[in-house]
């Protein structure tokens, strides 16, 4: 693992209440358990963990300009000092910058010593690296702080990596080699079971219980739902599996744009940029979004940056100058293509908000793969799908057939809503209160079929004012859009909390913001609210035989399979829904649950219209694993919190309310597009 990191097995447990073998009007306790592994931090010195993480500066010459994003991986570690060992714990605050050993002082047996040389005097230590920033530490105590030296600093032994520790990186690679295929899953799960000997008849804890755990797993009913069809300007394609046959022929929708401008931002090391591939990916570029539909000519700017990889204030300034010209130019779009090696994808979102200059920011690498034809006929329709919606077209809609009939669900009179929340880095400043984003996106267009949203700050505390503020706002845009008239359905799905919390979701959402919102209307729309959760209770469905041979694609249960009895809950309306292809690892099955219904649908028609929405994302001619309304909230969380980060680093922080006007698209040119696609 990189990073100074290593992984461990174990497992994931709980109990809960489920229908059983028997099925509907039944109940029994179950035991979930599943295999995972876990990211620890290696037991090393403190210098020695920057050095796996910045390996291009083994020699420390970058070690105060990395201060930040060290501290950021390190927060909240417990260390041990070599001067005091393993008695002492001092848990870490952060990476001063600006304190070093050699000038930062304090009092001494009454006079002011240099922390240099107060271990020189005191434990009879000569730093090596005076010149490094000092680490600040609560104490053994964890009420005062102490300063010290990073080359006295030892990771203790057997500390998880915690979230907030993750480097995109580490999380990248963590990933990939904890992606189990199903049968190497359910080996490990067993074994698992084995070492903590719960199906051991003798095990005294399980019998003091007085229960008995069945030996095998518990096999359940599932069904096959079945597959909707697509149509394009002129081509009809049927979905297989979770995937389509996208269409080098025009869309339902061709978007327009008129000056804009492309860019090529390379670092100042990298290699693989080339002009003649760039341009190359210019030309291939428009020649397809014309064939396809799109109202575009050649850009009336090409620029060309060159960047420093490690100079942070260089590239904020040039890519601030760049979206200056922009709009000075009056560019109405501004395609960037950037180096893989540069860190700069958040600031060009928060300048995209900023200038009000909506932007597609796409990596180096996949423009040369493009612009070399290598394997990229699905590639470069990806990026021209998201260039269409990004202007304000669309790509496709469901067909209606004799077997899905999306007009049964997708109606002009029904509104469908997601609803993300996702609890951001940082507190409000004044409240110290935890800060939440929610992301929100609805068909409040013409187009049933069409998905835009976009994101607000609010409390923690706050969940009943920002569903209020949310719903106010989607029934708005629906409004403008249907000359005034209300819709007479609403359907919402709910993401970002945990099965636990549906008692707090019922009491704070669906009793309180939104049952209030609806009443404040001049007519109240029916409506109903479904929590969607991705991995329920760590609950794995597989197939009864899988050939360990196969890819995992094969191994994992196919998109379209539901199980809506014997796994789910005896006294709720309740359903596993397995909408995606599992390309690599094994599934996890979201699990929806209706809390308020007065349209009184059936299980039928919830699960057919929560697997047809999944069709609808538009970019990908594959499934996505959430309704496409839930999937973009649930994006537009992510750009939120990207968004406040860079804000914050920037200018600083502000009120939830000032920054929802001040990053939210709500308002602006972007405000009815899916900028975020």
């Amino acid at each position: 693992m990189p990073e100074g990191t290593m992984l461990f097995p174990g497992s994931a447990k709980c109990a809960t209440f489920i229908e059983g073998p028997k099925g509907r009007k039944n109940g029994n306790m179950a035991l979930i358990v599943d295999a995972s592994k876990t990211p620890f931090h290696v037991s090393e010195p403190l210098l020695d963990k920057y050095r796996n993480i910045f390996s291009g500066d083994q020699k420390l010459a970058n070690f105060a300009a990395n201060a930040g994003s060290f501290s950021h991986v390190v927060e909240g570690l417990f260390v041990q000092t070599t001067h005091l060992g393993p008695r002492k714990l001092f848990k870490i605050i952060d990476v001063v910058p600006d304190k070093t050993a050699s000038e930062t002082t304090f009092e001494y047996n009454g006079s002011p010593i240099s922390v240099a040389v107060y271990f020189q005097h005191r434990y009879n230590i000569a730093l090596h690296q005076t010149d490094l920033p000092l680490v600040r530490c609560k104490g053994p105590n964890l009420r005062d702080e102490v300063f010290l030296p990073a080359e006295l600093c030892v990771i203790a032994p057997n500390q998880r990596v915690t979230i907030q520790q993750q480097t995109p990186r580490l999380m990248r690679d963590a990933i990939k080699i904890c992606a189990m295929p199903p049968k190497q899953r359910q080996i490990d799960t067993r074994k698992s079971m084995n070492a903590m000997h719960l199906t051991n008849p003798e095990n005294p804890f399980i019998n003091a219980l007085g229960v008995r755990l069945v030996n095998d797993p518990l096999t359940v009913a599932g069904r096959q739902l079945d597959y909707p069809t697509m149509i394009y300007a002129v081509d009809v394609t049927h979905a297989r599996e979770g995937k389509w046959r996208g269409t080098a022929g025009g869309y339902v929708q061709g978007g327009q744009v008129g000056i804009w401008a492309m860019y090529f931002i390379a670092s100042k090391t990298d290699r693989s940029a080339n002009t003649e591939k760039c341009y190359a990916f210019g030309r291939s570029f428009v020649q397809n979004c014309k064939r396809r539909g799109i109202q575009v000519e050649d850009p009336e700017f090409v620029g060309f940056l060159q960047l420093d990889e490690r100079d942070v204030e260089e590239q904020v300034a040039a890519l601030e100058d760049m979206f200056s010209k922009a709009r000075s130019h009056k560019c109405e779009f501004l395609f960037t293509v950037t180096s893989d090696k540069l860190p700069t994808h958040k600031t060009i979102k928060f300048l995209e908000r900023k200038y009000q200059i909506p932007n597609q920011d796409l990596k180096m690498s996949t423009c040369n793969r493009i612009a070399e034809n290598v394997k990229s006929g699905q590639t470069i329709e990806n990026v021209i799908n998201k260039f269409n919606v990004k202007l304000g077209g669309h790509n496709y809609n469901l067909h209606t057939t004799h077997i899905h009939s999306p007009k049964e669900y997708l109606k002009q009179e029904r509104i469908i809503a997601g609803i993300a929340q996702s609890a951001v880095e940082g507190r409000n400043r004044e409240t110290k209160e935890q800060r939440t984003v929610f992301g929100f996106a609805a068909n409040s267009s013409l187009n049933p079929q069409e998905f835009v949203g976009g994101f607000r700050y609010h409390k923690d505390t706050e969940k009943a004012t920002a569903v209020k503020a949310i719903i106010a706002h989607i029934i708005k845009q629906y409004e403008a859009s249907h000359q005034g008239q209300h819709p007479s359905e609403v359907v919402i799905y709910w993401n970002g909390q945990a099965e636990g919390e549906m008692s707090k979701v019922l009491g704070e959402v669906v009793h309180g913001g939104l049952q209030q919102a609806f009443a404040q209307l001049p007519r109240a729309p029916q409506w109903t609210f479904i929590m969607a959760v991705k991995r329920q209770n760590n609950i794995r469905i597989f197939k009864t035989d899988i050939n360990p041979e196969d890819r995992p694609s094969k191994q994992n249960i196919p998109a379209g399979v539901v199980v809506d009895s014997q796994l789910t809950d005896p006294v709720k309306k309740q359903f596993f829904l397995n909408s995606h292809t599992t390309l690599q690892g094994s599934a996890a099955t979201p699990c929806y649950t209706v809390l308020h219904d007065e349209l009184n649908l059936s299980m039928d028609a919830l699960e057919t219209m929560t697997f047809g929405l999944a069709h609808l994302h538009q970019i990908c001619s594959m499934t996505t694993s959430l309704p496409t309304p839930l999937y973009v909230a649930t994006e537009y969380t992510k750009r939120g919190a990207c968004l406040l980060q860079e804000k914050v680093k920037m200018s600083g922080d502000a009120p939830e309310d000032e920054l929802t006007i001040e990053l939210g698209y709500a308002d602006t040119v972007m405000a009815d597009r899916r900028i975020n696609a």
